[in-house]
């Protein structure tokens, strides 16, 4: 599931945290895959962003990205 970062079933602000951590080079596992949230093939601050405002209950274009 697209956002899903550490594969537990739901998107929740502990995938948020753990992108983050991955972004700021910590040793930290995560679904790269689920992390490429723009599907540019990068998992990039970018990602981060459209995960952290998915959150935050932005309006975000499900369909585009999730």
């Amino acid at each position: 599931m697209m956002g899903d970062v550490d594969d537990d079933g739901e998107i929740t602000d502990w995938d948020s945290i753990l992108l983050d951590r991955y972004l700021a080079g910590w040793k930290v596992t995560i679904n790269t895959d689920a992390a490429d949230i723009d599907h540019d093939g990068e998992v990039t601050d970018w990602d981060s962003i459209i995960l952290g405002r998915y959150l935050a209950g932005w309006k975000i274009d499900t369909e585009l990205y999730f």
